[in-house]
C-alpha cells in the first residue's frame, strides 16, 4: 500500500493511494525566496477533506519533504 504520483507539473502535484485517498499540492503566490503551497488530503470514499494547510516552501526538496510528512501519516 503506497502513494503513487498521479500527475506533476510546476504548479501542482497529485498523489493517489490505493485505499481511496488523494493528496493535492497546489502552488500559490511567490513571496520572495518562498512560495506558498496548499496541501489538501481527501478521503475519496466519502469526499471528506482531512487536511487543508498552506506551507511556505523554499525549494522542490522542501516541498517533497512536506508532502512525505502527510504520506507517512495517512492512511492511518
Amino acid at each position: 500500500m503506497s502513494w503513487d504520483v498521479d500527475y506533476e507539473n510546476e504548479d501542482s502535484i497529485a498523489l493517489a493511494h490505493e485505499d481511496g485517498f488523494v493528496l493535492f499540492a497546489k502552488r500559490g503566490m511567490d513571496q520572495g525566496d518562498h512560495t506558498n503551497w496548499t496541501l489538501e488530503l481527501t478521503d475519496t470514499d466519502d469526499g471528506t477533506e482531512l487536511v487543508s494547510e498552506t506551507h511556505r516552501i523554499s525549494n522542490e526538496q522542501h516541498l517533497w519533504s512536506v508532502i512525505e510528512k502527510y504520506t507517512d501519516l495517512y492512511p492511518a
